[in-house]
């Protein structure tokens, strides 16, 4: 008799633990679309090897806005975010982020393999292919890594970083990188070398001529 007490007890603390541990997924993630502007579908958390812990969720397509008192800073969409409470950070596959200037209008396009965001500081970190497009100036800048530093409303590289900036047919390549959020002034740190784009006409119709 009190074997099988004792069982149904077991049973029925693994339901209130389960019944415990998917509301507490539930709760972050509702709190995270309430406070951090998020809109996304929770996953069951699964550790993979590049984890340094087990997320407490795991989201596909997700959307994040930040926005400061009613203007909006950026919007970022990512195939995946692994979300660390206990790291305090964010990490993201597949990364597009749309960066606002200070009168509201669209200034940078960003496009990552991967991501971080440090949700102590707001930083957004992108890395693998990094492309930056200015909406206002017609450049592009290519990376490896780049960081979104809140605190200062600029991206900046590490001084080891070497970047390239097109600009109609101007090229410009170097070492480290510091600029605003239009790449309107872009400082590159060191080993700063500036070439033009070659252009080859193609003709149709066999050889061409010169006159």
């Amino acid at each position: 008799m009190n074997t099988m007490n004792i069982a149904r007890i077991k049973r029925l603390l693994l339901i209130m633990i389960g019944g415990m541990t998917t509301l507490m997924v539930y709760y972050i993630w509702a709190y995270n679309q309430e406070n951090q502007g998020v809109k996304m579908k929770p996953l069951l958390p699964e550790k993979l090897a590049s984890d340094p812990v087990v997320p407490d969720v795991v989201v596909n397509d997700v959307d994040l806005t930040e926005m400061s008192v009613e203007r909006i800073l950026w919007t970022l969409h990512a195939k995946e975010a692994r979300v660390y409470s206990s790291l305090k950070e964010t990490r993201l596959k597949a990364v597009e982020v749309q960066f606002f200037d200070e009168y509201g209008e669209k200034s940078l396009f960003l496009t990552s393999d991967r991501g971080m965001k440090d949700d102590k500081t707001g930083n957004i970190t992108a890395s693998g292919n990094v492309v930056v497009i200015s909406l206002q100036k017609e450049a592009t800048l290519k990376t490896n890594e780049l960081i979104y530093d809140a605190n200062q409303k600029m991206i900046r590289t590490d001084e080891q970083e070497h970047v390239i900036i097109e600009q109609g047919d101007i090229i410009t390549s170097g070492y480290g990188l510091e600029s605003d959020l239009s790449l309107s002034k872009p400082r590159i740190l060191r080993d700063v070398t500036t070439s033009f784009a070659v252009q080859q006409e193609v003709k149709q119709g066999g050889d061409s001529t010169q006159e």
